[in-house]
Formats: structure tokens, sequence, C-alpha cells
């Protein structure tokens, strides 16, 4: 039969049906069809969209490790932080992953995948900040991860919230400012982002320092 011959029959049967009938009879016949067509349309988008952003110029890339904020589906904060900064989201692109569950042990496959992640991320300099609790301050400290944040905030902000930060050991045993405990921000308070002290640390190797200090600086803007 020819797709025309084919045509006209269909055509005949549809003439006879209520709406409904209709409906029924064309996703009972056709489903497959749109259903596929929906799936490439997604996959298209998926493709166009990834290319969109990886085309943008990073402004900063921070990583909260063991937040509640993947429960929560939260993604106001950094969106907020965007309107904070002025970032142009048509050229620039903003990044919180808030994916990284970890237990510092690495008593699971998980866990370890998430270790691997991480310095593999350091080592290709796209991660700018981290926010993390204690316990995974202690494990990253020693590995050289972290900038001494003495040496790379202004004198006025680390003067005003001198009694924030704490000092870690690196891998030669020498002492430095590893982390902030920036369980005040309100931000953070209101985000309800942790239940244990959330610290946050300026990853060593980051091409976007400033953009760092202006993170840190938007999360005690309410306070």
């Amino acid at each position: 039969m020819s797709f025309k011959e084919q045509y006209f029959i269909e055509k005949e049967k549809l003439s006879t049906m209520n709406k409904k009938e209709k409906f029924e009879y064309i996703w009972e016949y056709y489903k497959l069809w749109f259903i596929g067509f929906v799936i490439i349309v997604a996959l298209l988008y998926g493709i166009i969209d990834a290319q969109i952003q990886n085309s943008k110029d990073d402004f900063i890339y921070v990583t909260m490790i063991n937040s509640q904020l993947v429960s929560n589906n939260e993604t106001t904060l950094i969106d907020d932080f965007s309107i904070y900064a002025g970032i142009d989201v048509s050229k620039e692109s903003a990044n919180l992953d808030v994916s990284i569950q970890m237990d510092p042990e690495l008593s699971d496959e998980y866990s370890m995948n998430c270790s691997a992640k991480l310095f593999a991320q350091f080592a290709a300099q796209t991660i700018d900040m981290t926010v993390m609790d204690k316990d995974m301050i202690d494990f990253f400290m020693d590995k050289d991860a972290f900038s001494k944040l003495d040496e790379v905030l202004p004198s006025d902000f680390y003067n005003a919230h001198k009694d924030n930060f704490i000092t870690g050991t690196d891998s030669e045993g020498n002492e430095y400012i590893c982390a902030m405990d920036v369980s005040d921000s309100v931000i953070l308070q209101d985000a309800n982002a942790y239940t244990e002290p959330p610290y946050i640390s300026i990853i060593s190797n980051t091409k976007n320092l400033d953009n760092c200090i202006l993170f840190l600086e938007y999360l005690y803007s309410k306070n």
C-alpha cells in the first residue's frame, strides 16, 4: 500500500471519530513516534545548552560538600550571587555544585568516587572555592589544595573576621590559615545549607581569586 493510500484510509477513520476517540487512536498507534520525537528534542536541547555553557567564561565555581542543599534542591544561592556580582549570565557562568556527599574515611565507593572527582577538578583548575564541614577540612588541608587565606584576602575583610579563621597543616608540616568558619553568615543560615558549621576555603590554584573574594563578601552582605 502506498503512502497516499494509507493517508486516505487514516483520514477516513479519523473523520468518523469524536475528539476523545481521535486522541486515543493517535496515541495508541503513534505514541512511539511522539516519544522518540520528544527524546530527540531533549537530546538536541542538552547538546546545544552544553555548547552554550562551555562557550561562556567561568566567573566562579563553588563546590559545597556534604551540604543540605542537595535534598532541598536549592539553586537560589548562586542566582542571588550572580545578581549581587552583576554577572552577565549570557557571557559568564557562575556555578554551584552541591552534588558531593563524602565520608572523610572513604568508607564507601561513592565517597571514593567523589574524592577522585575533586582531586581531578583541583588539578584541572575547574574549582575556585569549597564549602565543607570540619571533618572534610581536616581531610583536604594537608593536600596543598587550599590557599593561605591571610595572604590572599583583603586585610580589612580578614581583620573584620579574624576570629573565624582556622589553622591547618600543609604537606610539609607547616601551619597556615586554611579555612574560614562561615556559620555566622546570614545568607547561609537562611538557606539552611548546613547542619554542622560550614567552612569556606579558596583553592590554591584558582584563576578567579577576585571573584572568590567577592563571593565571600556576598555571604556577609546581609550581616
